[in-house]
């Protein structure tokens, strides 16, 4: 039994091949796996930069980690919070998880008063914030 391969297939399959490398540079596989995931948001930053990453490689203390597990949690359950969470990595350029600590970590270390959002409590949420924005 012989095998005939036309020409005609053999430039499909090369096309097809320079396709798919070619959406594999871009990075397009990464982007959907991060998307599927439900942990990032598409098309944001570096997709390995999860929440147990940020958590194991930036130092905090109980009250720092809590805020911004409470914060993920509600997440999981409100998807108002989720989408605006969301559309903040997209604009910044972060993964999902990064936007979500940076968010616990504004919130932890900002004072909220006469129905507005004011200076610093310490320098602490700003040294947190550039130690995740390095990874």
């Amino acid at each position: 039994m012989e095998l005939k391969i036309s020409k005609k297939h053999i430039v499909i399959a090369i096309v097809a091949i320079v396709a798919v490398w070619l959406l594999w540079k871009k990075g397009l596989f990464s982007k959907l796996k991060a998307s599927a995931s439900g942990t990032s948001a598409p098309a944001t930053g570096d997709a390995s930069i999860d929440l147990d990453y940020i958590l194991s490689h930036v130092v905090m203390d109980g009250r720092e980690r809590n805020a911004i597990n409470t914060l993920a949690e509600k997440c999981k359950t409100n998807a108002e919070t989720r989408q605006n969470i969301q559309a903040k990595a997209y604009k910044n350029g972060v993964s999902f998880d990064q936007q979500v600590a940076f968010d616990a970590i504004w919130m932890l270390y900002r004072e909220y008063s006469n129905g507005k959002w004011s200076g610093w409590t310490s320098d602490r949420g700003w040294q947190l914030i550039a130690e995740i924005k390095k990874l």
